[in-house]
């Protein structure tokens, strides 16, 4: 079973709901903490409360907000799943940064526990975010110098992907690209080349 599950929005479809709780089921997820900071709206965004209340039906216990912009990436040492919550990507890789979150991150995954990106927090894992503000899809408000990801996927990652990006991507760049339509996902554990698309 992969542990790190990067979606275009979520849980919004069957199987990739389906997905998930197989793979919390088989990590004996418990405890969840759910990154609200790429949203200006943090913990009162309403896909951030959505995501409690599913991974509560899920059987997860213990799920709290983190907003790294105020509060230590230590914290999330202590739960079992890491969940990154939507939003601007610019600004949580931003924290991310600031915080060292790499190695918390990695560390993480190292030692068996899932990882679950939405959005935002699917490409922060892929190889570069520069592509998201080309297309229109984030504004790098924060004046983020260094646009490289956690590469933990040799691939930039295109959420909510529809056939006019297309464009920018025969036009402007070359490169390896994960694009996941909303309501897809992609699975892969940490030194896999080769995605599981679900």
């Amino acid at each position: 079973m992969k542990n790190i599950l990067l979606t275009s929005t979520g849980f919004s479809h069957d199987a990739v709901r389906d997905y998930a709780q197989k793979m919390l089921r088989h990590c004996n997820v418990k405890s969840c903490a759910i990154i609200t900071t790429a949203s200006s709206l943090k913990e009162k965004n309403e896909w951030a409360q959505v995501a409690k209340t599913q991974l509560k039906e899920m059987g997860v216990e213990d799920v709290a907000f983190i907003d790294l912009e105020v509060q230590s990436a230590k914290l999330l040492g202590s739960y079992d799943l890491i969940y990154v919550n939507g939003g601007n990507t610019f600004s949580l890789l931003h924290a991310f940064n600031k915080l060292n979150c790499k190695d918390v991150v990695l560390s993480h995954l190292k030692s068996g526990k899932p990882y679950i990106g939405v959005s935002a927090g699917s490409c922060v894992l892929g190889s570069d975010i520069i592509h998201l503000e080309t297309i229109g899809m984030d504004e790098n408000a924060v004046g983020l110098k260094n646009t490289q990801g956690y590469n933990l996927i040799n691939k930039k990652i295109i959420p909510h992907f529809r056939n006019e990006h297309l464009e920018y991507l025969n036009s402007y760049d070359e490169g390896d690209y994960l694009l996941l339509k909303d309501g897809e996902a992609a699975a892969f554990e940490m030194g896999e080349t080769e995605l599981m698309k679900i």
